[in-house]
Parts: structure tokens; sequence; C-alpha cells
């Protein structure tokens, strides 16, 4: 890539299937978040029990994370996604593991207690805006 040249992401019609899959994961990536900030605020308000489902679902998250950066690394491979999707997908996977180690820290520490709430809406604004930058861009190109 020249100096100066945009990091041009491939949308779906043009980046073929793959980019398409990563577009749609990243706009269920927003969904699982939000369901998780849902089932954390009803566990500690209202059902301590929903606690435990928020906490495997957050396992499940790292996961979907995970697989959401494979996916992303292929994609920029085959030069179907670019640079900054794969970028924003590690620091993804990176901030939801974090967010998982201080779920299950917060019973012990007050302080990882204290960090969990803003590190999720930190996670909740980056998938976002990758999730906006995805479709804005693809919906620009079927005008």
């Amino acid at each position: 890539m020249a100096i100066g040249q945009a990091d041009v992401e491939p949308v779906a019609g043009r980046g073929g299937t793959l980019a398409l899959v990563y577009r749609w994961m990243a706009a269920l990536f927003v969904i699982l978040v939000l369901a998780q900030a849902f089932m954390g605020g009803r566990g500690f308000y209202i059902d301590p029990d929903t606690l435990d489902i928020h906490g495997r679902a957050g396992e499940a998250t790292v996961l979907y994370a995970l697989i959401h950066l494979i996916l992303a690394g292929i994609g920029a491979v085959r030069g179907q996604i670019g640079r900054t999707s794969v970028v924003l997908s590690a620091i993804l996977l990176v901030l939801v593991f974090v967010q998982l180690i201080l779920g299950y820290s917060s019973e012990d520490s007050d302080t990882a207690a204290a960090w969990h709430l803003p590190n999720g809406v930190l996670i909740f604004g980056l998938t976002v805006a990758n999730a906006m930058r995805l479709w804005v861009r693809d919906s620009r190109a079927m005008r």
C-alpha cells in the first residue's frame, strides 16, 4: 500500500462471501455484547442467578471474538477484508478476554469490579464502530 493511501475495505458485493460473513458477524457481535450488558445488569440488580449465564456467555463471547479475528485474518490474506478490520478484531479479542478475567476476578477484587463496566462500555463502542463502518460503507456502494 502506498503512503497516504487509505485502507479501503472491500464491500460484500465486491469482497465475496467472506466479507459478507464478516460483516454479519460484526453486527451480531454488537447484539451479543448488548445482551451481555443486559444479563449483567439484570443479574446485579434483579436476579443474581443471571450472573451465571452472564459469565458463561462471556466465555462464549471470547470464542466468538477469536473466530471473528481468524475470519478477518483469512479475509485480509485473500484481499477481501482490510487491515482496519483485522486490527479492530484483534483489539476486541484482547478487550473481551480482559473483560472475562475482570468479571471472574470481581468477587475478590474491587478494582476488577470497577473496571469491568467501563471496559464493557469500550467493547460495546468498538463493536458498534466496527459494524457501522462496514454497513455504512456497503450501503453507500449500493447507491
